[in-house]
């Protein structure tokens, strides 16, 4: 939808959206409090990692508020495993119309067409 295309920032402006549709349906203005209300349901969302934002940020628990150890290997460890099945089921569906081309050796003196140049 933006001209910028930054689907990091789309998906979180989404996702306020949202969450300012749950707190108040209606239209009209947002008070302080709405505002902290919806800002507060975002931060302690459960995310895929299986802790909020808020759990990472300050190393407690959400409910109990006791002090925990939140390992950023065991985080980016989900996080490079997500991307990786994500990426292998991505290939596998466009496998089914995208041929690949086969490995080709070039030597010198073979005339070849770049096409980032279209020469």
């Amino acid at each position: 939808m933006n001209k910028n295309k930054n689907p990091g920032a789309e998906n979180s402006i989404k996702e306020v959206q949202k969450e300012i549709l749950r707190i108040k349906p209606t239209f009209g203005p947002l008070t302080d409090m709405d505002l902290a209300l919806v800002i507060k349901n975002v931060k302690s969302r459960i995310r895929h990692h299986g802790f909020s934002s808020r759990e990472v940020l300050f190393r407690r628990n959400l409910l109990t508020n006791i002090p925990f150890d939140v390992k950023d290997d065991y985080i980016s460890a989900k996080l490079y495993e997500s991307r990786t099945t994500s990426k292998l089921h991505n290939k596998t569906f466009k496998s089914k119309t995208h041929k690949e081309t086969p490995v080709q050796k070039f030597n010198a003196g073979h005339l070849v067409y770049v096409r980032q140049e279209q020469s």
